[in-house]
């Protein structure tokens, strides 16, 4: 008996093992090997827009950084956020209706960090970012094509708007790949939307993602001051 157990708990140890490896070695959309997640903490009050703005303009004239941006999550990264969204306005809250994805919150520069590709339409530009804007408001969104193929399966989703709430979302994008945090999630890993609305209020802590030449990424993990000049 206790020889059946001892090999039912080796089993069960090795099956998870394996479906960790196999969700560590899957291909994730981004380049993973050039990209340095730092979480920022800021213990102002009020509207933190100015401060986020600063940090991009510093973090973005580090000579070992590509390129920086916000970003409330990344793949394989631990903070999370997900919403069911539907294509019918006013939906009834039944399941049938509503098709849940990671909800990115980033700025525009997000694409060109990650390194995934368009499937099809465009990401942001620049001017798109919204400082703590209205989510109940109409707005652009970009999401992954798993996500667009989900819920328009008839492949038209370009152009088309869902809804979370009441607002209508407008999709001007799809990306072709790319994860989210939810890893152990297999069905929700690649179903995402793309928002650059930012919330600067009642928010103690900030995520930026930072682009790095592989030949730096080495130097800037060992040393910590090459990104972050300081303490808030």
């Amino acid at each position: 008996m206790q020889v059946a157990i001892s090999l039912a708990i080796i089993s069960n140890a090795i099956h998870v093992i394996y479906q960790k490896k196999e969700r560590i070695n899957a291909d994730s959309g981004a380049v993973e090997n050039e990209v340095i997640a730092v979480e920022v903490y800021h213990y102002q009050e009020g509207n933190k827009t100015p401060q986020y703005q600063r940090d991009l303009e510093m973090l973005n004239q580090r000579p070992e950084i590509v390129s920086a941006s916000i970003a409330n999550m990344h793949p394989y990264g631990s903070s999370s956020r997900s919403t069911a969204f539907s294509k019918i306005p006013n939906a009834p809250r039944q399941e049938e209706y509503w098709h849940n994805a990671g909800f990115y919150q980033i700025s525009p520069q997000f694409m060109e960090i990650m390194g995934f590709k368009m499937h099809e339409g465009r990401f942001f530009q620049t001017e798109e970012i919204k400082w703590d804007a209205d989510l109940q408001r109409a707005q652009k969104i970009v999401v992954t094509k798993a996500f667009a193929d989900i819920i328009f399966p008839e492949g038209d989703a370009l152009g088309k708007a869902i809804y979370g709430q009441s607002a209508p979302l407008t999709i001007i994008g799809i990306v072709d790949k790319l994860h989210n945090a939810y890893h152990h999630m297999p069905e929700l890993v690649d179903r995402s939307i793309f928002s650059t609305n930012i919330p600067t209020h009642n928010v103690n802590s900030q995520q930026y993602l930072l682009r790095v030449n592989s030949k730096d990424v080495s130097y800037v993990k060992k040393t910590p001051s090459a990104v972050v000049t300081g303490k808030r």
